[in-house]
């Protein structure tokens, strides 16, 4: 993990993040895949954590519970926030 600057807060909001996120380096986003479901990503252009898998692990270090009883097909895997929403539309995808 990469020290997070001001320049790159900065640099992130004016890319279109929250100031929230940019200051965590990591964001809960919506996707394509997961049926909609919510997720954390690391935010690229700040390359703070290595991938996404890090970016997950400092967010329940923050205190967001991610899902890992249920296991998807590389084409739907990430770190899935554990509510009772995103199980409603993740159930089908899991393996």
């Amino acid at each position: 993990m990469r020290e997070i600057t001001e320049e790159m807060v900065l640099d992130a909001i004016e890319d279109g993040c929250t100031r929230e996120d940019a200051e965590r380096g990591y964001g809960i986003f919506i996707s394509d895949y997961g049926n909609g479901a919510e997720h954390i990503q690391r935010i690229d252009c700040m390359m703070v954590f290595e991938d996404d898998a890090e970016a997950a692990e400092q967010a329940e270090k923050d205190g967001i519970k991610i899902i890992h009883d249920m296991k998807f097909d590389d084409e739907n895997s990430a770190a899935y926030l554990d509510t009772p929403e995103n199980r409603e539309l993740l159930k089908d995808l899991a393996i």
